[in-house]
């Protein structure tokens, strides 16, 4: 994300293919699972410059990244959107918009696409 009245850098995040173990996910999403491992993508890093802070755009920034998830899901096989949450406000920030912690590592969280694609359904 770019200010162009400033030409910098407000904000950005990456995207990669990512690999979770099935054993990892909650017993009502594993059970469904007929693999060890499924395929999902890793918001690797979402951030914002220190001043934009506050605006609401890190909410735009992770719609884009969910959007793009999903949208990509259906070239790519992802089963979910993982995030490393590097702090408790993080980790409360991706909570808030559905994400869900691995029971064995409440620091990484996930949201499947089964919810993205409901989330995408009622905004059109």
């Amino acid at each position: 994300m770019v200010d162009s009245r400033a030409n910098t850098i407000a904000g950005y995040y990456t995207l990669t293919n990512y690999q979770v173990a099935v054993g990892e996910l909650p017993p009502e999403i594993s059970r469904r699972v007929p693999y060890t491992d499924v395929p999902a993508t890793l918001l690797g890093r979402l951030a914002l410059d220190l001043k934009y802070q506050g605006q609401g755009l890190a909410r735009i920034l992770l719609l884009d990244a969910l959007n793009r998830s999903f949208q990509n899901s259906s070239r790519v096989a992802s089963l979910a959107v993982v995030v490393d949450a590097i702090d408790d406000n993080a980790n409360s920030f991706y909570q808030h918009y559905g994400f869900i912690p691995f029971s064995n590592h409440p620091s990484r969280l996930f949201l499947p696409m089964d919810t993205m694609k409901k989330l995408f359904e009622q905004e059109n």
